[in-house]
């Protein structure tokens, strides 16, 4: 059969290699990707340019059904991830989301072939990256699960295990549990370091996630390395402006963010270059788009602009509620986000109850010990240390750091903040002897972990000589004052 450009493919051919049903459902598919529509007499189906050197590729000698699934999976590839970016919620997308998951449960079902587990890997990534997120981590965890029973069938080999590996760190990690992405993102190196030198788009992606782990793990350092590697690599294959570029650009900037004032320039710099790039790149809606406004105003936020940063942030949680969802992961960390902003403008209990509200929601969708529901109850207790209310503030920092000790190394970085506040809060409260041992906690982490040049090892370190000579004066007073006592009551 000889295809024209503008030769409508006869359905009658199709119906030669595929059954009723199958055939019905992938003219669907190529309807709603927009690159197919049936001929008026119904009995032609137009394809779209893009399209047609892969049919033509295809139909000339294609018999079985496992060759049609791969022109299907090739197809939607091609257009899914752009096609659920903006408008993940809207009906097309649900349909579209509802066609893929047909098709990569029915290649689940058959028997494995070279070029359908290829085209079934590339499709089963692109749904669990859109999975992930959607924060529809339950049903990712359930597709990870399935792969690794089609896996002992399939004959893609390292590329199957690699993306598998991948896809459950990535979940994993989403869960919360970054320990453990940890370690099978390093048995993942261990075991296909060669395969990864000889594809560089997946050194790049997999080096990506796991610098995203290290910073959550707070090796800051390590992170910051890895994420410069990417970028570089992203900017001198694809240039400045592609969006895979304008990510980890993105992502070192906020690496650096958290290392601290030494790198906080380079940080804003990196953001705002970002930020300004993807607004050319892309719509507001797009969550790339999104996340770096987001993470630009957190940098205004820490410059001290806080107007702006609010009205950025603001924004940015508008657009998130409209398409994310109210409940969404990213939408919840927006509202949080919102609300430091507000708590640093003087509106405490506007703050207060905005976080509260944004951590029952979160630890209904996503677990108490999430570490990033651990992060809300940290800034609850600074909402309320500014209004004044240290003993509860002090509460809740306890259980914090229980929730801390249980997910972070001693030395993360979270773990030391929360240190820190508490002994601060004891320090308000006047309890002088239980904020010493706190700092004195404290400061021992510190030396272990960030060394005796580190600045908050030294600023710990002064607080607790300066808080020593508090609780010796302290202690001088008392002591005069049972002295006097004890006179009188002699006399």
């Amino acid at each position: 059969m000889v295809c024209y450009h503008n030769s409508p493919v006869p359905m009658n051919v199709l119906k030669v290699v595929l059954d009723g049903l199958l055939l019905h459902q992938t003219v669907q598919f190529l309807r709603y990707l927009g690159m197919a529509a049936i001929t008026a007499c119904g009995r032609r189906l137009s394809i779209h340019p893009v399209l047609r050197s892969l049919v033509i590729d295809e139909f000339g000698w294609m018999v079985e059904r496992p060759y049609y699934l791969t022109l299907a999976m090739r197809a939607i590839s091609t257009v899914f991830p752009a096609a659920v970016a903006e408008r993940p919620r809207d009906r097309r997308s649900r349909m579209l989301c509802r066609h893929v998951h047909s098709v990569l449960m029915l290649v689940l079902q058959l028997p494995p072939s070279a070029s359908c587990s290829l085209q079934a890997i590339s499709l089963a990534s692109l749904f669990l990256n859109h999975l992930l997120a959607m924060s529809l981590y339950t049903q990712a965890a359930d597709l990870v699960y399935k792969l690794r029973i089609w896996q002992n069938r399939s004959a893609a080999g390292h590329m199957l295990s690699i993306a598998l590996a991948e896809g459950e760190a990535n979940v994993t990690a989403r869960q919360g549990d970054l320990l453990t992405a940890q370690r099978l993102l390093r048995s993942l190196l261990r075991v296909h370091i060669q395969d990864l030198q000889n594809s560089v788009d997946d050194k790049d992606r997999i080096y990506n996630t796991i610098a995203t782990v290290q910073g959550s793990l707070s090796h800051l350092r390590v992170a910051a390395k890895m994420h410069s590697e990417v970028l570089s690599s992203r900017e001198t294959r694809f240039g400045a402006s592609h969006p895979d570029t304008l990510l980890s650009m993105n992502n070192l900037g906020v690496t650096y963010l958290k290392l601290g004032r030494g790198f906080r320039t380079q940080a804003h710099e990196l953001i705002l270059q970002a930020h300004n790039a993807v607004l050319h790149t892309c719509s507001l809606n797009n969550q790339l788009v999104l996340a770096v406004r987001s993470n630009y105003g957190i940098s205004l936020q820490m410059q001290g602009y806080l107007p702006e940063a609010e009205v950025l942030l603001e924004d940015v949680l508008d657009r998130r509620r409209v398409v994310l969802g109210p409940m969404h992961h990213e939408t919840l960390k927006s509202e949080a986000n919102l609300a430091i902003v507000i708590n640093k403008r003087g509106r405490h209990s506007n703050a207060e109850m905005m976080l509260r509200r944004t951590l029952h929601m979160f630890e209904r969708s996503f677990g108490a010990i999430h570490p990033d529901a651990i992060r809300i109850q940290s800034n609850i207790a600074d909402t309320l240390h500014d209004q004044g209310r240290y003993s509860q503030a002090e509460a809740i920092l306890a259980k914090t750091l229980l929730a801390l000790r249980t997910q972070y190394e001693p030395g993360h970085r979270e773990t030391l903040r929360a240190l820190e506040h508490r002994a601060i809060l004891l320090h308000h409260m006047r309890k002088l002897k239980d904020a010493c041992d706190v700092a004195m906690e404290l400061h021992s982490a510190q030396m272990l972990y960030l060394g005796s040049d580190d600045e908050a090892t030294r600023r710990i370190k002064r607080y607790l000589k300066d808080l020593n000579v508090e609780i010796e004066v302290m202690g001088q007073r008392r002591l005069r004052r049972v002295g006097r006592v004890g006179v009188g009551v002699s006399v």
